[in-house]
């Protein structure tokens, strides 16, 4: 989703710990309570899927899953913000 994707550059570069990892969550909770399409939704960012590697690595992960208006499935976005700054994310279902 391009729009998460944006909303996320500020974040690249930003230290991998709790006060970034809740700074995400709060800006993702927001932009997705503000979207009429969403349904239900649901952020991932925590201690959980941001490791000590990942950290150590440069890396921060996400997962969003939203629920769309009219929709039976969850679809499901893994976004990692690497090291250089880049955002890497797929949707999935």
């Amino acid at each position: 989703m391009k729009g998460l994707e944006l909303l996320l550059k500020p974040f690249h570069g930003e230290l991998n710990d709790e006060v970034t990892r809740e700074a995400v969550t709060s800006l993702l909770y927001s932009y997705l309570n503000a979207d009429v399409r969403v349904k239900e939704y649901y952020v991932l960012c925590d201690e959980t899927n941001n490791t000590a590697p990942i950290i150590d690595a440069g890396q921060l992960r996400v997962v969003v899953a939203i629920l769309e208006n009219g929709c039976e499935e969850y679809i499901y976005y893994p976004i990692t913000i690497g090291p250089e700054g880049e955002n890497h994310d797929e949707s999935t279902t």
